[in-house]
């Protein structure tokens, strides 16, 4: 865990930002198990401190080498204990003290803003110390090191039902399995394919983030709010036709106007290509997104139609990485504007990491930029009703 912690978490690739603190927890009921080829604790915790990170070590119960813990930690200082999981919450509040000591006594959350980068690694059972809440979950288990739930799987059969969140899924089976990816209650709301609001010829982009500060969780959220743009639009040959890009460090052209054709141009074949978008982690360049969007989406070669109305619908969760080369949003967004796109931002999570500015410059008018506190607010589907609702009124734009 603490190897992985510093080849593969705490490295800018993975999003983290050398000007803000880092801080590590690292959570353990036992000792380091040495009857396999193992890494001394305190060689294998060196990679982070020298990094910089402050390291944290939390014992739990009575099979724990303290000695060990302080061969992880930054300080002895840095070492916790607690007898049982059931007294867990006391220590964490003096961790989270020690660690944002601004923070409210008493408090039994972990108040960490987003000035810093916090890594929790567990070394014990994660599943007990954060035990799978999600709906319809099978289980539990561990996965480098965290918690992760365990969702029904499927059987590849089709049998269309309309989700109470408007998104139209496979069978009532894969609405469980959403609602457990998601951690969201879903239920069937009828045994049929999901209604159009409005018949409309448009083609709709979704450029959407799949950095590494969106998580995992998240980007199932981020899936679902796609599903639920598309599954009440009017998807058809002569109607509406989709493209996507997904964008971190590098775009990633999905899906463009002309990939589904035909019969295979409906709602279910978009839906089945949301469900396989990949979270590629990584920075968030939303320039090169854009860049990509103008050239390999909006173009007559990739199935654009220039007698219909152009939508691009932009997601973040955080600002422009401005690392290294890159183009100010406003000029990568100028071709796309120029060529009669109406750009609509949608930024998601607290206006302090959210920059309303920048999407102002993506979307060029006040009145195309969103922000939505949560990606658990995004799962409401009055948000998606709204902007769906944009794709209904959209009118042609003459390109310049």
């Amino acid at each position: 865990g603490l190897k992985m912690a510093d080849e593969q978490v705490f490295v800018t690739s993975a999003g983290m930002r050398p000007n803000v603190p880092q801080v590590a927890i690292v959570i353990t009921d036992g000792q380091q198990t040495t009857t396999k080829a193992y890494t001394p604790l305190d060689q294998a915790s060196k990679g982070i401190k020298d990094k910089g990170v402050e390291v944290f070590a939390l014992g739990i119960g009575s099979g724990v080498d303290t000695s060990q813990l302080r061969q992880i930690a930054s300080s002895n200082d840095n070492v916790f204990t607690a007898p049982g999981f059931n007294e867990l919450e006391s220590v964490v509040k003096q961790i989270v003290e020690k660690t944002c000591p601004t923070s409210a006594k008493g408090s039994t959350t972990f108040p960490f803003k987003p000035i810093f980068h916090t890594l929790v690694i567990f070394l014990t059972d994660a599943c007990e110390i954060l035990p799978c809440k999600a709906p319809h979950n099978i289980g539990c288990r561990v996965v480098d090191s965290q918690s992760e739930c365990i969702c029904p799987t499927c059987p590849a059969t089709s049998s269309p039902v309309c989700a109470s969140d408007d998104v139209q899924d496979t069978s009532e089976c894969f609405t469980k399995r959403q609602a457990c990816l998601t951690s969201t209650p879903i239920s069937v709301a009828r045994r049929s394919p999901c209604v159009p609001e409005c018949r409309k010829a448009a083609d709709i982009a979704f450029i959407v983030d799949s950095s590494g500060s969106i998580g995992k969780t998240n980007w199932e959220r981020t899936k679902r709010f796609l599903k639920r743009m598309v599954s009440k639009l009017d998807i058809g040959p002569s109607t509406t036709h989709v493209a996507v890009i997904t964008y971190s460090t590098n775009p990633e052209t999905v899906l463009r106007f002309n990939t589904l054709q035909g019969d295979r141009l409906n709602v279910a074949e978009v839906n089945n290509v949301l469900d396989g978008l990949r979270w590629q982690k990584g920075r968030t360049y939303i320039d090169k997104a854009l860049d990509t969007a103008a050239l390999d989406i909006f173009t007559t070669r990739r199935g654009m139609r220039s007698n219909v109305p152009k939508m691009a619908f932009v997601i973040t969760d955080g600002k422009q990485t401005k690392t290294g080369s890159y183009t100010p949003l406003g000029l990568a967004a100028k071709p796309l504007r120029n060529m009669g796109v109406q750009m609509v931002a949608i930024g998601v999570g607290k206006r302090n990491v959210v920059d309303a500015r920048e999407l102002l410059e993506i979307a060029g008018q006040d009145n195309y930029v969103y922000v939505i506190e949560s990606f658990e607010e995004l799962q409401n589907p009055g948000q998606a009703k709204i902007f769906r609702q944009r794709v209904c009124q959209a009118r042609l734009r003459l390109g310049r």
